[in-house]
């Protein structure tokens, strides 16, 4: 059969009663394997070539690939409008055996929503009075089309969905890539932790590391970042937080930057790339009067915006104008939160970020801060 890495070992199981899947796993464990995990967009491919077979078994059915060994990581669960796949933090379903997994990069299918939009009856409830979570044991409906490829998923109830036909397999092709990239480049699409092993069969232990597959073309992997939830260090302007409202804690903010730039150098083991990108949110505090705001990344500017109240002339001229009470003074309380992305042509360890302001009154009067900073590299 195809492989991804090396020859995969399947089994057609089709059996006289209906099987939940932990009934399944059994049945699997008896042949010394496991209910059938796709590990890659490969695997589930060669799997959906056998089921659409007569070999083995005489049995052609695309229902082999209906019940798979993939379970709620917690009662409720959601992944629906999501990757359903391994390495997506929106994603909390997980492998029963805990290695990868890969079903599809839809995120046009509105389940798993946490609800089994159905009783242990099969009585269908679209407003989940009598429905329930499918239970730690359960698993999902997969329907595939003709072209093999995901179509629908559907929750059955608190015992899950069960099958007279299955796949077992013996759980062997759970992949270690060497980068994100690679990991995109298998069909990952979700943003989370996976393995990598950069040297491959090299003497180098594999590590754990995050990876951005959903922004930019994919590929990313996380190599700094500061959400301020603790203290920081390393700010030319100072490393003050405070707590700006509902934003939560921000380096900077009210009474503390005003006109001002503010540096620091992030630095990080050596990883090959010739792109970086940065995430981060720009917190404006009270009303400006078409003062600007800048990001600078690796010494360029990236991203620059004039800020006014909705009466004054900048706000026809580009500028953002208006906002929300959140930590500022309450007399003029026009906060934004802007989210800033972008990205550079990189090569090295070591990356500045900076942010500044051109405000011409006290840090108790306008100010601002930084937030949620991000760095990527591919």
């Amino acid at each position: 059969m195809t492989a991804d890495g090396g020859g995969y070992t399947f089994y057609k199981a089709k059996v006289s009663r209906q099987k939940t899947a932990a009934q399944a796993e059994v049945f699997c464990e008896g042949l010394g394997m496991q209910l059938f995990v796709p590990r890659s967009q490969a695997h589930l491919a060669a799997a959906w070539g056998l089921a659409n077979t007569k070999s083995l078994n005489g049995d052609k059915n695309k229902d082999y690939l209906s019940l798979m060994g993939i379970y709620p990581a917690f009662v409720g669960a959601k992944c629906d409008r999501t990757a359903f796949q391994s390495g997506n933090d929106d994603c909390d379903w997980q492998a029963g055996d805990g290695g990868t997994f890969w079903v599809s990069s839809r995120t046009d299918l509105d389940e798993p929503d946490g609800f089994s939009g159905e009783d242990d009856n099969g009585n269908g409830n679209n407003g989940h009075g009598n429905a329930r979570p499918t239970s730690l044991t359960g698993t999902l409906q997969f329907d595939f089309g003709n072209d093999g490829n995901l179509s629908s998923i559907r929750e059955k109830g608190e015992s899950g969905f069960t099958a007279k036909r299955f796949m077992c397999d013996v759980g062997d092709k759970d992949p270690s890539r060497t980068s994100c990239q690679a990991w995109y480049a298998a069909g990952f699409r979700g943003r989370g932790q996976v393995w990598i092993d950069p040297d491959g069969i090299g003497a180098g232990a594999p590590m754990l590391v995050t990876c951005d597959q959903a922004s930019a073309g994919g590929g990313w992997r996380l190599v700094a970042s500061e959400t301020f939830d603790s203290a920081t260090t390393g700010w030319s302007a100072g490393n003050t937080l405070t707590t700006c409202g509902s934003y939560g804690a921000i380096l900077g903010g009210f009474g503390v930057l005003a006109n001002a730039t503010t540096t620091k150098t992030y630095q990080w083991a050596t990883v090959a790339h010739t792109q970086a990108r940065l995430e981060l949110d720009y917190i404006k505090i009270d009303s400006w009067d078409g003062e600007i705001a800048s990001v600078l990344f690796a010494g360029s500017s990236v991203w620059s915006k004039a800020f006014c109240s909705c009466n004054q002339s900048c706000a026809s001229s580009g500028g953002l104008c208006g906002g929300a009470a959140v930590c500022g003074m309450s007399s003029s309380a026009e906060e934004r939160r802007e989210h800033v992305s972008a990205t550079v042509t990189h090569s090295t360890s070591t990356v500045a970020v900076a942010g500044k302001s051109t405000v011409d009154q006290s840090s108790n009067d306008e100010s601002w801060g930084l937030d949620n900073i991000y760095i990527w590299v591919r």
